[in-house]
């Protein structure tokens, strides 16, 4: 597994727009990409701009068709374009215990699991959870 964490700041009230785009993005990776096992948006509890993208793939060819998929090109630097600043802190191997600290860390910190995506992490809110890793 390969993935990655992202720390976001978005633009001041910029914030519902970045969760519509990334609400529009994680539907057409849903539809498109079987490869992705996660795509998270976490938003801090206490700044309303500041955000985590936690994302896993199976491996690195469905990291890089995510890269370079047409969805992506036409979300991408629409989203690029509302962040004041944005930290990639690891991308590789998902077992890197360091890696898994630095994201219990977020998660059970100032972070608020949020929006879309995590509830197969924290007990499945519905039953298409349940059965879909992806969602």
């Amino acid at each position: 597994m390969v993935g990655g964490l992202k720390i976001l700041t978005v633009t001041l009230g910029r914030e519902m727009e970045f969760e519509a785009l990334f609400a529009e993005l994680r539907n057409e990776m849903h539809t498109h990409e079987p490869g992705c096992l996660l795509y998270s948006l976490l938003k801090s509890r206490t700044s309303s701009s500041d955000y985590i993208v936690h994302e896993q793939y199976v491996d690195q060819a469905a990291l890089d068709f995510h890269s370079r998929s047409a969805h992506g090109a036409h979300y991408f630097p629409r989203m690029r374009a509302l962040f004041d600043k944005i930290d990639v802190r690891r991308r590789g191997q998902l077992n890197d215990s360091k890696f898994s600290d630095q994201i219990s860390r977020c998660v059970a910190g100032s972070w608020l699991i949020w929006l879309f995506g995590l509830s197969h992490l924290c007990g499945s809110t519905n039953e298409r959870d349940k059965t879909d890793p992806r969602t």
